[in-house]
């Protein structure tokens, strides 16, 4: 769960940015207390070249965004991203 500030870490409750590769993420429980209303950001965000990246059999709840991979439409270096046995649940985008 997102505790303290939500700017910490850019709002993001899972955040990767810069040169990131070789990450499996198993098993956890990502959620925000009120969603984007409250200043979150996403749960699970992947920027600026992150690759080689798993979210496997984990829950995310209760926030305005999901995931996020690519900073924007030019963002094209992030690569061989997995998503496996997750459930999203109350997740406005």
């Amino acid at each position: 769960k997102k505790s303290g500030s939500p700017t910490s870490n850019g709002g993001d409750a899972i955040g990767m940015e810069s040169n990131v590769r070789n990450v499996w993420v198993d098993h956890v429980n990502l959620l925000a207390s009120g969603g984007e209303s409250e200043g979150y950001d996403g749960l699970f965000d992947m920027k600026n070249n992150t690759q080689y990246v798993t979210l496997s059999y984990s829950t995310l709840r209760n926030s305005g965004r999901g995931g996020l991979v690519g900073s924007s439409e030019s963002d094209r270096s992030n690569g061989f991203i997995t998503y496996h046995h997750n459930l999203y649940e109350n997740i406005d985008s």
